[in-house]
């Protein structure tokens, strides 16, 4: 479904300047933006779907029966953000090659490279966040809150306006808030991870 999706929107007009799994400019999307940012909405969705819990998989506890306190937490956060990021940049890399390739370049000033990289980031934020709430031990919170995420980030106007612009320092503010919001829920499994787990 999600090859169908990128392959319409290939096959279409696509932007030269905006990578198709970030949202547009607030300027173009109409009266419903969601509508409008269906495709980076797919490629946010879908991308949270395809890995299942994959990356969290090495922070759960391999025998739920135990009552031991876990050791070596720091490394195993460690691999989980290597493994997240280096799914998420795999994700994100093969529909910008495919998008490249479509357009004829990297757009200008490399704006189809920084905008790949919001996406990326918003991806990553969306799984961190879903995978928060299976350690917390409800899958459902953490999907629904993933998928709320993705739904303000695609259909909210004035998000959308704010994060694209510059902040104080010249970096965008997309890139300030997603980092540290992906840091944040990143770090948020250690003391998640070193409980002690009681029967």
């Amino acid at each position: 479904m999600l090859a169908a999706v990128v392959f319409e929107y290939l096959i279409r007009e696509p932007s030269q300047s905006v990578f198709l799994g970030c949202f547009g400019s607030p300027d173009d999307t109409g009266d419903w933006p969601l509508l409008a940012n269906k495709v980076p909405l797919a490629f946010l969705v879908f991308g949270m779907l395809i890995i299942l819990e994959w990356p969290c998989s090495v922070l759960l506890s391999n025998n739920a029966m135990t009552c031991v306190r876990r050791r070596g937490v720091c490394g195993k956060v460690r691999r989980y953000l290597i493994r997240l990021a280096a799914y998420c940049l795999a994700f994100t890399g093969v529909p910008l090659l495919l998008t490249v390739g479509v357009v004829g370049g990297w757009g200008e000033g490399g704006s189809l490279i920084c905008t790949a990289v919001c996406a990326a980031l918003q991806l990553l934020l969306a799984i961190a966040i879903r995978d928060a709430g299976t350690l917390l031990g409800n899958r459902a919170v953490g999907y629904v809150a993933a998928l709320m995420l993705c739904m303000i980030l695609e259909s909210a106007k004035p998000v959308e306006s704010w994060l694209m612009a510059d902040s104080y320092c010249g970096l965008p503010h997309w890139l300030i808030v997603l980092s540290l919001a992906s840091m944040m829920v990143i770090a948020s499994p250690i003391p998640l991870c070193r409980r002690m787990e009681i029967i």
